[in-house]
């Protein structure tokens, strides 16, 4: 059996406890706990792209602004200049 292993379009590692999205793994190690409720979201929009520079830690709405509706398009632009800003 292998370490890693994709799953709908995501990468996930074999840790001792089972298998966990890589991402969130990466986080984690350097970050610490994910708060309760928050979301690891690829800021490049790359599922796979698990380097810590294209991963922040977001609330569930802040998620929403970032995959917006057809309707409102104009939030995820709004959002990314938030955090470029930070």
């Amino acid at each position: 059996m292998t370490g890693l292993r994709i799953a709908q379009g995501r990468a996930l590692v074999c840790l001792i406890s089972g298998w966990a999205l890589r991402s969130r793994v990466v986080w984690v190690q350097v970050h610490g706990p994910i708060p309760a409720g928050h979301l690891i979201h690829h800021v490049d929009g790359n599922l796979l792209n698990d380097e810590l520079s294209n991963l922040a830690c977001v609330t569930p709405s802040e998620h929403g602004y970032l995959h917006p509706r057809p309707h409102r398009p104009h939030r995820r632009k709004n959002f990314e200049l938030e955090c470029a800003n930070l």
